[in-house]
């Protein structure tokens, strides 16, 4: 049985760079990982539990959030159960696996990072868009407009209120991010992995999506009041950052504009300086516990379930 909501007191930690110091936020529901839970899961693992991405040693990642995890990368688990229903994307289990080391980031689970960052952000100066808005405005994708009236009303603003959007693109299996600064018209682009043969077919990526917003902006509906400047975003300024730079062996371009955005919106820089083992639990982890997330009181309890009955055999040994 998982603690009574009525007497247990809730706090989960928000997203931050590796090494960060959590920030705890309350929750509407009775689950802590400060007091009770943290004595009796601690951090180890229990005996004969498998886990498809395992903490490393000295990771941060205990009590209920390591539970979630043991729940989340339990590779007998159904995949393709739904841990954080969305209606723009589909966050199963298999997705979200996909923030082990070595894979590539899903789309969805790239829709799912803004989604927790549009939930989670105490001010609308920053627009977080799911990459679907990409695909749609240089015309990859066929979804209906529908689609993008669904992404305009969960993920956006105002224009005349919003300082950046943030656009993260898929590309040839390859991430990266595009900031378009309306207060300062200006595109920034950053890339894990810059490679001169694939800068020309990047940078017409972004052409096209500045003139689409260029034109989707030129409504008054995008704006509290009629005559208000349009930004002209076909005549930014481009400007190239020159980020760390990813291994040629490795598949961390997904991670690497994740934590862009994520550390980008509190600090206003873009100091993510590698990915870690620790940096993609940490997002896992998050994705399954903040507010964002309406099924994260199920996910508790089916982890707590989940632990225990590994937790229970191990004490009941000889």
């Amino acid at each position: 049985m998982a603690p009574s909501s009525s007497n247990v007191e809730t706090v989960v930690r928000g997203p931050h760079l590796d090494g960060a110091q959590a920030e705890d936020r309350p929750n509407r529901f009775g689950f802590s990982d400060e007091g009770a839970l943290a004595k009796e899961i601690g951090s180890k693992i229990p005996q004969g539990m498998t886990m498809s991405f395992l903490p490393s040693p000295g990771m941060p990642i205990e009590g209920l959030e390591l539970a979630v995890a043991a729940y989340l990368f339990n590779p007998s688990a159904k995949q393709l159960d739904i841990l954080a229903p969305n209606p723009h994307c589909l966050a199963n289990r298999e997705s979200l696996r996909s923030l082990e080391p070595g894979k590539m980031l899903t789309r969805d689970v790239m829709i799912l990072v803004a989604a927790m960052l549009k939930h989670n952000s105490t001010e609308q100066q920053h627009w977080f868009l799911p990459s679907t808005f990409t695909e749609i405005a240089t015309r990859r994708s066929p979804l209906p407009q529908r689609s993008l009236k669904s992404i305009a009303e969960d993920f956006t603003g105002k224009v005349n209120h919003v300082s950046k959007i943030f656009c993260p693109v898929l590309l040839d299996n390859h991430w990266f991010l595009t900031v378009v600064d309306v207060k300062h018209w200006k595109i920034v682009y950053l890339d894990s992995c810059r490679k001169k043969e694939m800068l020309a077919k990047r940078r017409r990526e972004i052409v096209k999506l500045a003139a689409f917003m260029e034109e989707l902006f030129d409504d008054d509906s995008w704006y509290t009041e009629k005559g208000l400047e349009r930004p002209i975003v076909t005549r930014f300024e481009w400007i190239e950052l020159h980020p760390p730079q990813q291994g040629e062996d490795r598949n961390d371009s997904g991670m690497f504009v994740a934590q862009w955005m994520i550390t980008y919106h509190p600090s206003g820089t873009h100091d993510v300086e590698m990915i870690t083992h620790y940096s993609q639990m940490r997002l896992a982890v998050d994705l399954l516990l903040l507010n964002h997330n309406p099924a994260r009181e199920n996910v508790i309890v089916e982890a707590l379930e989940h632990w225990r009955s590994y937790a229970s055999a191990q004490q009941s040994k000889p």
